[in-house]
């Protein structure tokens, strides 16, 4: 007779899961927690919004908090199938993860949505599957170790560890983007506007998923209900749950092996081999792209060594090693190969610098390689200015290099431009700039602001006690004063410092653009400008205009965007439009603003109406207020319109276009040849001279632009900026003393503004260290 065993009492059966959850403290904490973030990300315009930052913080925080809780679903699960913990520990995390973006979303009742449908699928991407996996493997270590804190410990570990791995690669590799399971990727300049969603995002995350498919598989193979512990035993017999788990594996480990040709990673040399070409000086190695002519590339390594020369005299360091710039053919081919598409980047403790290819000189090469050798000043594994040798402090980073890098601000100064912020009341505060609050102005405000505090550090109190600041941002330590106190010093010699009033002017419409902190969706305004100008190339005026009328309603400090807004009304036929968009931005930014605007709008009635039509408007306009290259091109534009017939015609080709057609210097120079007036016409000279300089055709540019013919223009700004084209010619052409003349006499010409004396008495510097007698 078959005894029948009596039922477990009651007691024994385990409580609902959910109730059992609900009560865990560390659960409710999880909870309190992800409520914590998603108002937390109200903070400021970059994470407001359902989109990829939002999603970023999400993934990451939420990543470590559902890593918690599956432990404490894996000690809560005993008498459960492992099916159960699985779905249990997912469900957590989807619980957090919804819990923090729908507050997020609630945002949208106060302040513009910015795309959601877009931001869903960033929220699919960053935010909803690191979570996710990270409670899968939470369980799974609550299960295998027995000892709870032990097993608590590993959990929260788990996802700080990978990020450690992702720091690792930035410190040990070229590349400064980083794709990792739980917070998805990483572009590496929290300042670069464009995040697009790319294929490689999405191989990732499919490799993620072959990961959450196997972590799943294997608790449902391996629980054991009795004892809430993996057993061999029961995997063995599993094999359905096996076969499950090996082709997760197989996915997420194919995408890791995969990951190089996905562009998930890249090392040092994966990017040489993708450039494919290089060339070596003195003190540099450039690795550059095969589609840059290779005199291009000879040119930038000369450059590098000039650069490098100016800076160790500056700084008073030695550069101990090479340096190697990696140009790249775009700044897409950057994008893909290393991050920062419009950013650039060195990393003075890898010796290197990362530039998207620009002609001789490169506007931005010395800037970089100033951080490079400014790292002899610093301490510390990343070779820049921290405190405590490990927390960098970026505004004296940029700061030393623009302080360094002195030339390329327009007409003016950086101590002129940062006069005529302190006067408009825009110069962000030096205490900010030594801290993360540099990235809560604009780049301009800061970058410039911060550069004129440094060079007058350098130039009132010396190298020595700069470098002993530099090496952990201590302001007492090497001054003996305080950074408020310096800050009083530099603003009262800014307050000395001789303005034109143009830079005055423009000053207040150059720097009041918010930071990307501060601009209402700056991801999604970046993408909808590209949209725009896409949709105005193509003659889309409708969708143009609608989405240009959005862009200024977001964000009222971008000048670009009012600017193409005009040029859409002017070509819609609405010149009381374009007019009132002038008047707007000069009420919102400035005078400079509506100046800038109103010149567009007759450039733009020149191509679509004539010359005859745009004389009235360029009449109109106030040149005080336009930089110098801007008047100069003013001056230009008048006396062609005034002419009219054939040459104004060759003009309009080159500088502006003419309809639905670009501006086109093949175009303008075979319309010049058909002019049977143009032989002995200063302005055609200049014309021509200036296509041949810009073509790199030095010699024919020199014999064009012979001083004696422009002369009889009249016109000061055209005459230097003949000067300046031709001292350049003269630099390409190798005869280096009648260059050094040229430019010598542009940096002594005080009528000139001081950006371009400057610029010139840095080409008479290069000169003067590449010259055979040196």
């Amino acid at each position: 007779m078959t005894t029948i065993p009596p039922s477990k009492p009651d007691a024994e059966t385990p409580p609902p899961l959910a109730a059992a959850l609900i009560a865990s403290w560390r659960v409710r904490v999880a909870a309190l927690s992800s409520v914590v973030l998603g108002f937390s990300l109200w903070s400021n315009h970059l994470t407001d919004h359902l989109g990829y930052a939002s999603s970023l913080f999400v993934g990451l925080l939420g990543s470590v908090a559902s890593a918690l809780v599956g432990v404490r679903v894996a000690q809560l699960s005993r008498g459960r199938p492992g099916s159960t913990v699985a779905a249990a520990a997912a469900l957590s995390a989807v619980a957090f993860v919804l819990v923090a973006l729908a507050i997020v979303l609630a945002r949208g009742l106060f302040a513009p949505a910015c795309a959601p449908a877009t931001g869903a699928v960033y929220a699919l991407l960053f935010a909803l599957p690191g979570p996710v996996l990270a409670a899968l493997l939470g369980a799974i270590l609550g299960a295998a170790i027995h000892r709870r804190g032990v097993a608590t410990a590993a959990a929260a570990l788990l996802v700080p560890a990978f990020v450690a791995w992702s720091l690792a690669r930035f410190y040990a590799t070229p590349t400064i983007f980083a794709f990792d399971p739980f917070y998805g990727f990483f572009p590496g300049a929290i300042y670069d506007e464009h995040v697009p969603l790319t294929v490689a995002h999405v191989t990732y995350r499919a490799g993620t998923l072959g990961w959450i498919i196997a972590a799943a598989a294997l608790l449902s193979a391996a629980w054991d209900p009795g004892t809430g512990r993996p057993s061999l035993a029961l995997i063995r017999a599993r094999s359905a749950a096996l076969l499950v788990l090996a082709a997760g594996a197989t996915l997420g480990l194919g995408v890791y092996a995969a990951g190089p040709s996905l562009g998930h990673r890249h090392d040092a040399s994966d990017i040489a081999g993708a450039l494919e070409r290089r060339v070596s000086s003195r003190r540099c190695v450039v690795l550059y792209d095969r589609s840059i002519d290779a005199r291009q590339a000879a040119l930038t390594a000369r450059d590098c060594d000039v650069r490098v020369a100016q800076h160790e005299d500056f700084y008073g360091v030695r550069q101990p090693r090479r340096i190697t710039v990696f140009l790249f053919a775009s700044s897409a081919q950057k994008r893909e190969l290393m991050g920062a598409e419009d950013t650039y980047i060195a990393k003075p403790w890898r010796h290197e610098v990362y530039l998207q290819y620009a002609p001789f000189p490169h506007p931005v090469l010395k800037h970089e390689l100033a951080h490079v050798v400014a790292g002899a000043m610093a301490e510390g594994p990343f070779r820049v200015t921290a405190v405590g040798r490990w927390l960098p402090a970026p505004g004296l980073i940029e700061g030393a290099a623009v302080a360094a890098a002195w030339e390329g601000e327009g007409d003016g100064s950086p101590h002129q431009w940062s006069r005529a912020m302190l006067e408009a009341g825009l110069t962000p505060s030096v205490a900010s700039l030594a801290g993360l609050g540099f990235f809560a102005a604009s780049s301009g405000r800061a970058y410039t602001a911060a550069g004129s505090f440094c060079r007058w550090l350098i130039d009132t109190r010396g190298r020595a006690r700069f470098h002993r600041f530099y090496r952990d941002a201590d302001a007492i330590a090497a001054y003996g004063e305080s950074l408020p106190a310096l800050e009083a010093r530099w603003h009262a010699f800014l307050r000395t410092v001789v303005t034109p009033e143009s830079v005055l002017a423009r000053a207040r419409t150059r720097f009041r653009r918010a930071s990307v902190f501060g601009r209402t969706c700056p991801l999604l305004l970046a993408d909808l400008s590209r949209d725009a100008a896409a949709h105005l190339d193509a003659g889309d005026l409708t969708s143009a205009d609608r989405e240009l009328r959005a862009l200024v309603t977001h964000d009222p400090t971008d000048l670009r965007t009012r600017l193409m807004l005009a040029v859409v009304r002017v070509r819609a036929g609405d010149l009381a439009g374009a007019a009132a968009v002038a008047a707007e931005a000069e009420a919102a930014l400035g005078p400079a603003a509506g100046q800038r605007i109103r010149s567009q709008v007759a450039d733009q009635v020149w191509r679509w109406r004539g010359a005859s039509a745009a004389r009235p408007f360029y009449e109109a306009l106030d040149a005080s207020t336009l930089d110098d290259d801007e008047a100069r091109t003013l001056i230009i534009k008048r006396a062609m319109v005034d002419r009219g017939g054939l040459r104004a015609e060759v003009f309009r080709d080159l500088l502006i276009g003419r309809g639905e057609l670009d501006p086109s210097p093949t175009s303008a120079m075979a319309r010049l040849g058909l002019d049977p007036l143009a032989s002995g016409d200063p302005w055609t000279a200049y014309l021509a001279g200036r296509q041949l300089f810009l073509a790199e055709r030095f010699v024919p540019a020199l014999e064009a632009l012979r001083v004696g013919d422009v002369a009889t223009l009249g016109e000061s700004r055209v005459l230097a900026e003949v000067q300046r084209m031709r001292a350049i010619a003269m630099y390409r052409s190798g005869d280096l003393a009648e260059a050094a003349a040229a430019f010598s006499a542009l940096a002594e010409d005080e009528s000139r503004p001081t950006g371009t004396r400057d610029a010139a008495a840095d080409w008479l510097d290069r000169i003067r260290r590449e010259s055979p007698r040196r």
